[in-house]
């Protein structure tokens, strides 16, 4: 076999360029300190790093997501915390002003601090957060979500929705970070029947027994429907006489009936027979009366008891409200916790697929140095080869 000068040059010269693309490899990584500087260093390792990097960004947004999340949460666990507080003081003053010894002076001071109370509630169920976004208006966060009106009579009023707004907190969960006022606070203060001012309906308690409490510490016990008479003493009309009961003997107040209205008038209906037709008493043109003992206007202290209990199912629905918030903090610290430790794990893993073994890369540069050192050394001796110094 003959091989010619030619055939040595290009040998000696693709082992010099050999060797100076693999000095070149090991002084980037040294310099990168990264095994991995372009895909064609290792393609499997760098579709990986691909992946990799795809899991930590997303990972990297939802613990932000976490982040914001658990502010808002605890923004709203604040002022629910502080409702809660503003409610216990309205209950201890619904408490007072069942004392028997109160005078209307009293009660409107009572009254006072009662609408005062009430202000700052609603501020607080219009609270906002740090971006100017009510945080009780459901979905509608541009707009307070509740109105107050105090004269001639207290009206609350819900104007926001019943959605809640979302963050996604990790791949497979999506966290509410608001509560709809309208859920935590009531709807408003109007109840379904007039009529029926004490019967106040789920969900609605809170602001229905403010409003219902403000109305009868306006009106007071002379203003309202009284429980009746002394026990045993005899019932007069509106004209003094004596009503005669539906033993054709004169009525008298027992058990607190017949119960008087506002203007002290006894609560009274005919006695029907049979037929329906009112049965007349002896003197043959006046109806035997008997008390009436339906749809009756409550007294002062019926709606009393009644405000005091709406206040504490309105206390125990903001405090379901609160509890799910908290829940829900709780579930987002612990997304929180899983989504660092992801992270801790995905960049060990980078760090095994591209970070450099310092050690290895110097003893293999020092090797590449070596042979590229031997191969400079024998392309010299080789180029210098020639029959002419031999003859």
């Amino acid at each position: 076999m003959r091989i010619s000068s030619n055939t040595q040059y290009i040998a000696s010269t693709y082992s010099i360029q050999s060797n100076q693309y693999r000095l070149s490899r090991l002084n980037e990584q040294l310099s990168s300190l990264q095994r991995i500087n372009r895909p064609s260093d290792d393609p499997v390792a760098s579709a990986q790093l691909i992946n990799l990097q795809q899991s930590i960004s997303r990972n990297d947004q939802m613990v932000a997501n976490s982040k914001t999340i658990e502010s808002s949460l605890a923004l709203s666990e604040e002022y629910l915390f502080r409702a809660g507080e503003i409610i216990q003081n309205i209950q201890s003053l619904a408490v007072q002003a069942g004392n028997a010894s109160l005078k209307d002076e009293d009660r409107a001071y009572i009254r006072t601090q009662l609408q005062e109370q009430t202000k700052a509630l609603v501020g607080l169920a219009n609270s906002t957060d740090g971006q100017g976004k009510y945080v009780f208006g459901g979905t509608r966060s541009q707009t307070p979500p509740f109105s107050l009106e105090l004269e001639p009579e207290m009206k609350v009023e819900y104007h926001g929705d019943w959605g809640r707004q979302e963050i996604q907190a990790s791949s497979t969960r999506d966290i509410a970070v608001t509560e709809p006022g309208g859920l935590v606070f009531g709807g408003g203060s109007a109840v379904a029947d007039p009529n029926k001012p004490d019967a106040f309906s789920d969900g609605n308690q809170l602001w229905q027994s403010l409003a219902r409490l403000d109305k009868i510490l306006a009106d007071g016990p002379n203003g309202m429907a009284k429980a009746g008479g002394p026990e045993g003493s005899e019932v007069k009309d509106a004209a003094g006489d004596t009503v005669l009961g539906a033993d054709g003997k004169p009525m008298t107040f027992k058990d607190g009936l017949p119960r008087l209205d506002a203007s002290g008038a006894p609560l009274l209906e005919p006695v029907l027979d049979n037929a329906g037709d009112p049965v007349l008493g002896p003197d043959g043109v006046t109806p035997l009366m008997q008390a009436q003992t339906t749809d009756l206007p409550p007294t002062y202290d019926e709606s009393l008891a009644a405000s005091i209990e709406g206040l504490k199912g309105g206390h125990e629905q903001l405090l379901r409200s609160h509890t799910a918030v908290g829940a829900r903090r709780a579930e987002v610290e612990q997304l929180a916790k899983t989504g660092e430790g992801l992270d801790v794990q995905y960049k060990a893993t980078v760090g095994q697929l591209q970070d450099l073994d310092y050690a290895q890369a110097v003893s293999d540069l020092n090797m590449a140095l070596l042979a590229m050192d031997t191969t400079q050394k024998t392309y010299k001796l080789v180029s210098e080869l020639n029959l002419f110094r031999y003859l």
